[in-house]
């Protein structure tokens, strides 16, 4: 780990557009978990990357930023890139533990997921009752939170899936 500064600039090109893509990642997975994409998924990812921002630090704030302000272009390049989501958020672990301390990248990860966890509730339930989380989201939040190295306290549970996750 490098002392490097909160913000995106110390980042290479590749590095910084891998932490852009990681909401994409998140939504990929969990949107995509239960084999159709909800237009409530894609406008709660809309609403978050606009305005409705988790707390995740100044870090996920200027990706939030940069993703917002570049979208068009931002999209082009996510769509381009070959990563799968897994992949993509493993490698948004490995670049936030190779550049800032662990206090920072904790409150990323913890910020990305709540995106993920916003996903996931944006379109499940019936009428409005029930669990707004579909198992299969679930799944994925735990898969999600498993790629990022997310570590739960002693019998934490993420969304109903035990931990560790059992690959599918």
């Amino acid at each position: 780990m490098t002392d490097a500064p909160q913000g995106l600039d110390s980042l290479s090109p590749a590095d910084r557009r891998t932490l852009a893509f990681g909401p994409l990642w998140m939504f990929s997975l969990v949107a995509g978990s239960d084999g159709a994409v909800d237009e409530r998924e894609v406008d709660r990812l809309a609403a978050v990357v606009e305005r409705a921002r988790p707390d995740g630090g100044p870090l996920l704030d200027a990706v939030l930023s940069e993703l917002a302000d570049g979208g068009g272009r931002i999209l082009g390049e996510y769509a381009a890139d070959g990563r799968t989501a897994e992949e993509g958020l493993r490698r948004v672990a490995a670049v936030l533990d190779l550049n800032w301390p662990p206090e920072v990248g904790e409150a990323f990860r913890s910020g990305l997921y709540a995106i993920g966890q916003a996903i996931a509730s944006a379109s499940g339930g019936f009428l409005g009752l029930g669990d707004p989380t579909s198992a299969a989201e679930g799944a994925a939040l735990a898969r999600a939170a498993h790629c990022l190295g997310m570590k739960p306290d002693s019998g934490t549970r993420f969304d109903g899936v035990a931990w560790p996750p059992v690959a599918p």
